[in-house]
């Protein structure tokens, strides 16, 4: 309770402040690709009536293949989050479309889109053994860089710190009953350092019982994300676990794509919810 009162606050002083709405649209356009091959352009930020913020762009597709356009890596104000888009092209065609956020996380998400960073990636759809046709890296800030409202951490007395460190940090942030998994350890998870970062799970035990979860989360240089450690229903069933008193994770980090090289973290903790 303590932990939404806090965060509301912030979120309000924040709209106070700023004066951004979901909505606020620029009349610039960023032409991100523009070649013999495609055509990428964000015409504008706006809300859907029904989905919430989106990011409406103009795609051509000049070649005699069927491309598929897809976003990836995505993050919002600073918070990893993918959007629910990708768009295939028959050769020789146009289309206009809107890339749609369907639900926000951190105490920024009031602010709007403020700063979003994503890769293009540009392929031939019915071929995935060939090169990509584009493959970029971008940043936009609808409203300048002087309106960017990044997402801050705000720690709740009841957080378990895991780690904190020059390169990484890790809270978990609370516990719950999942309709979907079963039960989930809410975690936050920062990379401070200046490559990809993977984080993962090894030996984890619940009450004493090995109960592997279903969870990893890589995340780009300088970036945030709200994930969720969970575990399926059946697996605690097997186990005869109907309360979680004790749970010990063995917690990795490692680069990116370099499962054999140094660990950033790699140390077991343990937490009880």
């Amino acid at each position: 309770m303590k932990k939404t009162v806090r965060r509301l606050c912030f979120l309000l002083l924040l709209a106070c402040t700023m004066g951004l709405l979901f909505g606020a649209a620029s009349a610039e356009e960023w032409v991100l690709a523009n070649n013999e091959n495609i055509v990428f352009t964000v015409k504008e930020f706006a809300e859907d009536p029904f989905w919430g913020p989106c990011m409406k762009v103009y795609l051509e597709n000049k070649t005699d293949e069927t491309l598929m356009f897809a976003i990836e890596d995505c993050a919002v104000n600073g918070v990893m989050n993918d959007p629910f888009w990708a768009a295939q092209l028959p050769a020789g065609s146009k289309a206009n479309q809107d890339v749609i956020w369907m639900s926000f996380s951190g105490n920024a998400a009031s602010a709007g889109i403020t700063q979003v960073d994503f890769e293009l990636r540009v392929y031939n759809s019915d071929d995935w053994s060939a090169p990509n046709l584009w493959e970029q890296a971008y940043t936009i800030q609808p409203l300048g860089e002087s309106g960017v409202v990044p997402d801050q951490y705000i720690p709740d007395e009841d957080d378990i710190v895991l780690f904190d460190n020059e390169q990484a940090f890790m809270a978990v942030t609370g516990f719950r009953n999942d309709a979907v998994w079963g039960y989930s350890a809410d975690v936050y998870l920062q990379n401070r350092s200046e490559e990809p970062l993977m984080f993962s799970v090894e030996n984890a035990t619940v009450n004493g019982f090995m109960c592997d979860p279903f969870w990893a989360a890589q995340l780009p240089a300088g970036m945030n994300s709200y994930s969720s450690i969970s575990w399926f229903k059946q697996t605690f069933e097997e186990n005869a676990i109907t309360e979680v008193e004790e749970i010990r994770l063995g917690i990795r980090v490692y680069p990116a794509g370099n499962w054999t090289g140094n660990a950033i973290v790699r140390e077991t903790f343990t937490v009880n919810p």
